[in-house]
């Protein structure tokens, strides 16, 4: 067992978990024009998207993040259980998801900037899909711009 926390006040106990990984197809849900789709893939990215060997990644403890950011990133996808986490709420488990038919076209700094444009247009497609995100996203720099 792993415990994991800033503080004492903050340790979440986890259990690593090693080899449990699958690769599957999800399908285009959204069927939304590529411009579109861009749109909401780049709020990912400002928030909890990151990437790996130019790939998009997500990682999350939250089962509907998984799908929400899925339908965005649709096509073969890589899926692993890194941990499980005991906290206040219960047990959550940590899911890292590789989007391997996309590479990945912005840096966090370029998509937070590029959501803060779109934002200052009207457009708030990228905000929605930001702040899907579960905190990582620096939301004041986009709200400042």
């Amino acid at each position: 067992m792993d415990v994991r926390g800033d503080c004492a006040s903050h340790i979440i106990p986890r259990i690593v978990i090693r080899g449990v990984s699958a690769s599957t197809r999800f399908p285009d849900l959204l069927k939304l024009p590529q411009e579109k789709l861009e749109l909401l893939q780049l709020g990912w990215r400002a928030s909890d998207e990151s990437e790996m060997k130019d790939r998009p990644v997500m990682g999350t403890t939250q089962p509907w993040q998984v799908f929400a950011w899925a339908a965005t990133r649709y096509g073969e996808l890589y899926i692993r259980v890194d941990s499980t986490n005991l906290t206040r709420e219960g047990m959550s488990v940590s899911i890292r998801i590789t989007a391997r038919s996309w590479r990945q076209k912005w840096s966090k700094d370029e998509a937070i900037d590029l959501v803060a444009s779109h934002l200052r247009r009207g457009e708030w497609a990228p905000v929605l899909t930001m702040w899907l995100g579960d905190g990582k996203a620096e939301r004041k720099k986009v709200l400042r711009g």
